[in-house]
């Protein structure tokens, strides 16, 4: 355009006044502005790539230009190449723990904590609530990348019944002829149960083979014996009461205890169910991810790209912080500002050489 409208020669001058528009264009996706542009391109690598050619042409733009531009497709090929050869065989380092893992370890934490601490009352609330905070963000995660609904499903029963569990404990500590006469005695089956399914859920982070079968957990056993013993052990204190060994418990502590106990035998037994589902996902996973079926590899990647681009068209075009208008133009704007101004003493100094 400036060659055509300039009747002599291509005129450096004019190529960086002309290209200040377009500069703050690409000063747009400055990861500072929040713009969604960001995810695109490397707005300072654009910038460097335009005027390279724009106010150094030394005679020849366009062929600086195709130089250029040859250059960066060159080092973006191998970039590109590089980080897929390592990521096909799992070499990369990853930013964050996958999110189903992350939340069969959160929630093997948490109810850990609760079946430790849920007739403590509120005397440990603080450090209860910490990992309640750190739970609940990551079956939130988990319930997004859940690939089938049944498994969405049980993440939202595992997750309903542990908060139901420590909201149990918001009306303090149960009476000491409770916990005499039913809680102590059932302490060894709990301790076991607590064992097996923070034992199984933590498992689930370990890939499984296609040619290996999911092992079972003997978690329903677990939970059904525990409950036998809880009605055992409900009636010998009832007998206690009748004959005037042990004093009745208020009605609400009674209740109370009997849901909490029928939560903590119901986990284990979603418990279940999450290791199976989870482990049945991974082998039908298995055989595609193997370093040598690049055809599945392939597919899969292309997929993400497809997730990944169709998500990044619908977000807004300020998508990131919380920033004015004004206060996002800003940057842009004396980035451009800067670059113009500073290039023009350098074209200066260029026709003088």
């Amino acid at each position: 355009v400036i060659t055509a409208g300039n009747t002599v020669e291509y005129s450096d001058w004019i190529g960086v006044a002309v290209a200040f528009p377009i500069c703050f264009l690409m000063a747009l996706g400055d990861a500072a502005t929040g713009s969604k542009l960001s995810k695109v391109f490397r707005s300072d690598v654009a910038m460097e790539a335009m005027y390279i050619p724009i106010a150094f042409p030394n005679g020849r733009p366009f062929l600086h230009g195709a130089l250029t531009a040859a250059a960066f497709m060159v080092g973006s090929a191998e970039s590109f190449i590089a980080t897929s050869i390592l990521n096909a065989f799992n070499l990369l380092p990853r930013k964050d723990i996958p999110a189903l893992p992350a939340f069969a370890k959160r929630a093997a934490d948490y109810y850990e904590t609760l079946t430790a601490y849920w007739t403590s009352g509120m005397e440990h609330a603080d450090f209860i609530d910490r990992q309640r905070k750190v739970f609940e963000e990551s079956w939130r995660a988990a319930s997004r990348e859940a690939p089938t609904p049944e498994l969405r499903s049980v993440i939202y029963r595992m997750a309903s019944g542990l908060i139901a569990l420590r909201d149990t404990m918001n009306d303090g500590r149960y009476s000491e002829d409770m916990l005499e006469h039913i809680w102590h005695p059932l302490m060894p089956d709990i301790v076991d149960m607590r064992l097996e399914v923070v034992y199984w859920l933590r498992t689930t982070a370990k890939p499984i083979r296609d040619d290996k079968e999911i092992e079972q957990t003997d978690l329903m056993n677990l939970a059904t014996e525990l409950s036998s013993r809880l009605s055992q052990a409900s009636i010998t204190y009832s007998e206690k009461v009748v004959e005037g060994e042990s004093s009745l418990s208020p009605a609400n502590d009674i209740v109370r205890f009997q849901f909490a106990m029928s939560l903590i035998a119901k986990f284990a037994i979603l418990s279940d169910e999450f290791y199976n589902l989870v482990r049945r996902q991974q082998k039908e996973e298995a055989h595609s991810l193997k370093w040598y079926n690049w055809g599945g590899r392939f597919c899969r990647y292309m997929k993400e790209c497809k997730e990944y681009w169709i998500h990044w068209w619908h977000l807004p075009f300020w998508a990131y912080g919380n920033m004015t208008l004004r206060q996002r133009l800003v940057h842009p704007l004396r980035l451009s500002l800067t670059i113009t101004l500073f290039a023009f003493p350098l074209v200066a100094w260029a026709h003088k050489e």
